[in-house]
């Protein structure tokens, strides 16, 4: 909780951050360092000698607006920037949450209820502690292969560390964070396009840069009118409009379908409140053919008009075997998804209980194999026979954690779309679409769902007291 007169959490402060974000991308490396370690060394002294909120505030904000992978997939050595910095291989970013951890343990009574743990954050602790300890065995037989095991550790055990430091901050500063950060990231898409400053997506599409809040912005900044005053939104909204009609945001396939799934749950949500606003989302939905076909001409010649065509291809022929061998993200969907069906039912073991971290799928009918090294997976991968990062997590769990897990996700997933929350349906997109590719992505998950449960709750608490 922010008090009047302490250190404050500033606005001015993140805008400084976003813009030394866009400036130095793809500057000297030597300069990139030297911001980036100030960057530490400013939360650092903000966490152990201002106030410790604030500077976790700060941290995993600074996070969530750095600029990511999506940015630098076209180089192989990754700069000493926020979010790039490596010390003996390890990322700085998560060396340092360890470190701010550590901070806290010893300066906090530290207790462990698990009461406070959230349904949702009880499920990520199952599937994470339930997929390491059966990709252990799997290692002892000899089945899953180590390096693949760390990267899923590394993926998934800041979870523990995250939880905690969540755990110090109120449903304001965690909202604050939400709202400071997609307003951030409209400014940081139109300073990547003043500066020219753009990411890169196959050869010669470029886009504004992306940080971790852009994968949901497109859906989420639509539903923040609550959040800021009236001129401020329409900014927001015109500003993504306009880079959105200008094909200067990228648009991928998980993007695509999530705007589809927005519109069923506004229709099921909103059908009896509001009915007319509610009918033109059901005749938006029954006219989703002419719509995409209206959208892929659009941006013709663009990798937009690629990807509008992959899922506009699931809508016009439901031919799974076909869409499987085409060269495409929802091809590479649809091939892992038949890959996993087919290997799992011949391992009646594997089915039931997973294979853990670590645990990877061999490519039994050579649909998995052109993607490897290029993109999609590692070019070991190939080699091993052993397919290790699937794309949609439906198949990770599956994979991960067998029919136990699948069971348990299913669940969760049905109860958090039949809630009109909206920070609860944020989590549900984010659990159903990216919330396992990396550390960053976990983290806005874990946020979203903060919110969405201490909103919960506080509606349970007043409904209780009215009784």
């Amino acid at each position: 909780m922010q008090r009047p007169g302490n250190f404050q959490f500033r606005f001015e402060i993140l805008l400084l951050f976003v813009v030394l974000e866009v400036v130095l991308f793809g500057a000297n490396s030597t300069l990139q360092l030297i911001v980036t370690i100030a960057e530490y060394l400013f939360l650092l002294y903000v966490i152990l000698f201002k106030e410790k909120e604030i500077g976790i505030m700060y941290f995993l904000t600074f996070t969530l607006l750095s600029l990511g992978l999506e940015n630098y997939g076209t180089i192989s050595t990754l700069p000493p920037t926020f979010w790039g910095f490596r010390v003996m291989g390890f990322s700085f970013n998560i060396l340092f949450s360890i470190l701010v951890l550590i901070i806290c343990l010893v300066s906090d009574n530290f207790k462990w209820s698990m009461k406070k743990i959230s349904r949702e954050n009880k499920f990520l602790l199952f599937f994470i502690l339930y997929s390491s300890f059966v990709g252990l065995i799997y290692i002892l037989l000899l089945d899953n292969y180590i390096d693949n095991f760390k990267q899923d550790i590394l993926t998934y055990y800041p979870f523990f560390i995250y939880l905690y430091l969540l755990s110090f901050l109120n449903k304001e500063s965690t909202i604050k964070i939400i709202k400071y950060g997609f307003a951030l990231t409209v400014i940081m898409m139109v300073l990547s396009l003043i500066t020219h400053k753009m990411m890169q997506y196959g050869l010669g599409n470029y886009f504004v840069l992306q940080n971790s809040f852009a994968y949901i912005m497109i859906v989420a900044i639509f539903m923040m009118k609550d959040f800021y005053n009236r001129w401020v939104y329409f900014g927001l909204i015109l500003t993504m409009l306009f880079l959105l009609v200008n094909g200067n945001i990228f648009i991928g396939g998980k993007q695509i379908i999530l705007f589809i799934v927005v519109l069923i749950w506004i229709l099921i949500t909103y059908w009896k409140s509001t009915p007319f606003f509610a009918l033109g989302v059901l005749i938006s939905v029954f006219f989703l053919k002419p719509i995409f076909q209206i959208a892929i001409n659009h941006y013709m010649g663009s990798i937009i008009s690629f990807k509008l065509t992959q899922v506009y291809s699931i809508l016009d022929n439901i031919n799974f075997t076909s869409l499987a061998k085409t060269k495409s993200s929802i091809g590479n969907i649809i091939a892992e998804g038949i890959t996993l069906y087919h290997y799992e039912i011949n391992n009646i073991l594997i089915l039931f209980f997973g294979k853990g971290f670590g645990g990877g799928i061999p490519d039994l009918f050579g649909y998995l194999g052109p993607w490897a090294g290029s993109s999609g997976y590692a070019a070991h991968d190939l080699l091993r026979n052993d397919f290790h990062k699937l794309h949609l997590p439906i198949f990770e769990i599956l994979l991960k954690s067998g029919i136990i897990g699948l069971i348990l996700y299913s669940v969760l997933i049905i109860k958090m779309f039949l809630k009109k929350n909206m920070f609860t349906f944020l989590s549900l997109l984010m659990l159903a679409t990216v919330f396992y590719v990396n550390k960053e992505q976990l983290l806005l998950t874990m946020i979203f769902l903060k919110i969405a449960n201490e909103t919960e709750y506080k509606r349970t608490h007043e409904t209780s007291m009215i009784k």
